[in-house]
């Protein structure tokens, strides 16, 4: 797919909502193409909203590209005053969640990665030491990126351009996220599809 046939593709959804947001540690090579590419798609999608989880690496270097269109930009944090440096995008944090969303977004995480099955479980009954309830989080806000949260006005997510880990794409938070991505039946693009446009 060429980038002219994205665009087209994606503006024929008037509510397109894209995550943009890949691993902590990209090709340094790599690093101005993400940029370059989300300023690209910024000026192209004028209808389209922009989300990501806010994290180092890969999701810094995509929302420098979306500087100019910060008001349809949409930040799903593990929890409130999460790396607070983006200014004018809107921040939805984990934790505002209702407690009937979050046991949709357990159930979709233990289907997604469910060798994190007892992580999820207790997390919902609060009976996680500090440092895996911290990791818990984060990956359950990489679930609410992908299936949204409605009532709060959070669109589930259209589309996805991920970073993936070169060696192991299924590695960590964008594993998780390609994966939920996946059973969702949310269309995902790849570093290999996309760095070439």
């Amino acid at each position: 797919m060429t980038f002219s046939n994205f665009v087209t593709l994606t503006n024929q959804n008037p509510r397109a909502v894209l995550l943009l947001e890949g691993t902590r540690e990209p090709a340094p090579a790599h690093a101005p193409r993400l940029t370059e590419l989300a300023a690209r798609l910024g000026s192209a999608l004028p209808a389209a909203r922009f989300r990501s989880g806010n994290a180092p690496g890969s999701d810094a270097l995509f929302l420098q590209g979306l500087d100019a269109v910060l008001s349809r930009v949409e930040l799903v944090t593990p929890h409130e005053g999460y790396r607070p440096s983006t200014t004018g995008a809107r921040i939805q944090p984990l934790g505002q969640a209702s407690p009937q969303t979050l046991k949709e977004l357990v159930r979709l995480s233990i289907a997604a990665t469910p060798r994190y099955r007892d992580l999820f479980e207790r997390y919902l009954a609060e009976n996680l030491p500090p440092a895996l309830k911290a990791k818990t989080r984060y990956l359950l806000r990489d679930t609410l990126k992908v299936h949204g949260c409605p009532k709060a006005g959070l669109a589930p997510a259209s589309g996805a351009l991920l970073y993936l880990n070169a060696s192991d794409p299924d590695l960590g938070g964008t594993g998780h996220t390609r994966r939920v991505c996946a059973l969702l039946a949310v269309q995902v693009w790849s570093q290999d599809q996309w760095l070439g446009w």
